[in-house]
């Protein structure tokens, strides 16, 4: 009885490692990388907001650095980096992973405790252009049950996975390519709701 109880959770429990791992509802193929991004975005600030009304994008103030960072948090890395941010006196925007909010809750909890934004990079880092509309919706709801879990926060911001380089084109050929998690990049746009409130989002 206890086996036959136990089996259906275990296997449930796999399924669902699987599945944040990119083994399971993986995507098979990518989309051949053909068109340009709208001159809208192309043309506008780094930030951009996408609603009912349009596109629309915004700048940092003159002289002002963004500081970002995708991935993670990492026990090894981010705590590095938080005190590299709090010698200079600096804030950033951490782009997290759901799965690695949900496992290191202590480390997203400081992030929002030494005053830096924090935003989605989904729940597994998957490619949302290539995945199936479940998934994607999962993607992005279990990001923000894990940080409203965690931080007790829900994000406007969301940075695409795999897209932290100047083109489109650049990123699918080389967004595979193994880096420290969380490093920084300035070049890849991070979107949000038009009209929602900045905080705390850069450094200097």
């Amino acid at each position: 009885m206890v086996l036959a109880l136990t089996l259906p959770v275990l296997f449930g429990f796999l399924i669902f490692e699987g599945w944040t791992q990119h083994e399971v509802d993986a995507a098979k193929t990518r989309s051949p990388c053909a068109s340009p991004v709208p001159d809208a975005v192309a043309k506008g600030g780094p930030v951009i907001g996408i609603n009912r009304d349009g596109i629309r994008t915004g700048s940092m103030p003159a002289r002002t650095v963004a500081l970002t960072f995708d991935g993670g948090p990492d026990p090894v890395w981010t705590p590095r980096l938080l005190e590299l941010l709090k010698q200079n006196r600096a804030r950033a925007t951490f782009f997290v992973h759901g799965a690695q909010a949900a496992r290191h809750p202590e480390l997203m909890r400081r992030i929002r405790a030494e005053g830096h934004e924090i935003g989605s990079n989904t729940y597994t880092g998957a490619v949302l252009g290539e995945s199936s509309a479940p998934r994607f919706r999962a993607e992005l709801e279990l990001t923000q049950s894990a940080l409203a879990g965690t931080t007790g926060l829900r994000t406007n911001l969301l940075r695409m996975p795999r897209t932290t380089t100047p083109t489109p084109c650049a990123a699918a050929s080389g967004g595979r390519r193994g880096r420290p998690p969380g490093t920084g990049t300035c070049s890849s746009p991070p979107t949000r709701a038009a009209g929602s409130r900045r905080r705390g989002s850069s450094g200097s």
